[in-house]
């Protein structure tokens, strides 16, 4: 999930990992990782 502007804060990427997690089937198989930058 890349975040290459640094907009998102901490409770929003938390929630998208939530709906991303809730919404692909098999999730639980799957290794979900972040890409963020700090750039404002």
């Amino acid at each position: 999930m890349p975040d290459t502007v640094g907009f998102t804060t901490p409770e929003e990427i938390r929630g998208l990992f939530q709906r991303l997690i809730a919404g692909v089937p098999g999730a639980g198989n799957v290794i979900f990782s972040a890409h963020c930058h700090n750039d404002l």
